[in-house]
């Protein structure tokens, strides 16, 4: 996607699902794609000027569903998350 940011975010494959349809149900201010499966992260993919909207939704998720997440980043050269 032109004029986006990605940030990538480890989590029990269960909650997948229900992570991608609650950010998602914000129409508009990111998308998210599995990255590695097999290692449950996702990417989200945030258009320029929406990441503060982005992170208010995290935040909330965190504290009110009760979603366990962590950011990680990816090895440039295998794609592999680290971390």
């Amino acid at each position: 996607m032109a004029g986006c940011s990605s940030r990538y975010f480890r989590m029990a494959a269960k909650d997948i699902a229900r992570f991608q349809f609650l950010l998602e149900g914000h129409e508009g201010i990111t998308t998210v794609s599995t990255a590695d499966a097999r290692a449950a992260v996702v990417r989200l993919s945030t258009p320029e000027g929406l990441e503060g909207d982005v992170e208010c939704v995290l935040e909330a998720l965190r504290r009110e569903m009760g979603l366990e997440f962590r950011e990680v980043f990816l090895d440039e050269g295998t794609g592999a998350a680290l971390g």
